[in-house]
């Protein structure tokens, strides 16, 4: 019988946060009928420091500002590993803060820094055994681990914040088939999809909402990939790609 097991950390918790406060400002955005990337929030909240303190505290104060229409305080409950958070957005219209892209690339980043414990000995045994493990961010700040099948790990779509899988050392990078079960995260509102090895992880996240474009350009590499037919990296403009080493 395949392991599974629930689990609240550092990373999860972050991740709850950071994803609270990026879907709280697609909402606006998308009621003021423009982009997400438009926007702004206080410095403050790309420091996990900062973030954790607020979670402590049951409170997290973002300040914000963008566009004029759509500039409105808005406050709602968001559950952080068994702990309901009030996220209260405040526009400032002089805020010198950073653009919303900033906190889209730090998420996956500060989330993966903070569990790379978990991961590397989760890897360790990948590399070991050669039996994957699925790590499932949800939105309420919990991690899903699911164990897979040797060199292998899947399950039918699952709505999440972030997905994380190991792969043996050696092999720090997304499949064909990682990269289409991370597009459909992505599509679908998810952060980031990641495959990490005991030294390293490589990442797909999203900036702002995915284009049709990309999804499409993403899928037909994804073809080509298979027939051996592609010659060059494909350019995108809401979807990235970075490793990370820890």
């Amino acid at each position: 019988m395949k392991e599974q097991w629930m689990k609240v950390t550092t990373g999860s918790k972050l991740l709850a946060a950071y994803y609270g406060i990026i879907a709280a400002i697609e909402r606006i955005s998308g009621e003021a009928d423009v982009s997400p990337l438009e926007y702004y929030v206080g410095e403050e909240v790309l420091d996990a420091t900062w973030i954790q303190g607020g979670i402590e505290s049951g409170k997290l104060v973002v300040e914000y500002n963008g566009p004029r229409e759509g500039l409105e305080e808005v406050e709602d409950e968001i559950e952080i590993g068994g702990r309901t958070v009030t996220l209260q957005l405040t526009p400032v219209r002089e805020l010198m803060g950073v653009p919303l892209t900033a906190l889209y690339e730090t998420a996956p980043e500060k989330t993966l820094r903070s569990d790379s414990p978990e991961f590397k000995r989760l890897a360790f045994e990948t590399t070991r055994s050669g039996i994957e493990y699925m790590s499932l961010y949800l939105d309420d700040g919990r991690i899903l681990f699911l164990e897979g099948e040797y060199l292998r790990v899947s399950l039918p779509f699952v709505r999440a914040a972030g997905s994380v899988h190991t792969h043996p050392e050696g092999s720090c990078m997304l499949s064909l088939k990682d990269l289409e079960s991370g597009l459909d995260l992505l599509a679908e509102g998810g952060l980031f999809e990641a495959v990490a090895t005991i030294s390293c992880s490589f990442i797909m996240y999203r900036i702002g909402l995915v284009t049709e474009d990309d999804y499409f350009r993403v899928k037909e590499a994804i073809l080509k990939a298979r027939g051996g037919g592609l010659e060059r990296p494909i350019r995108l403009d809401s979807i990235k790609f970075y490793s990370l080493s820890y």
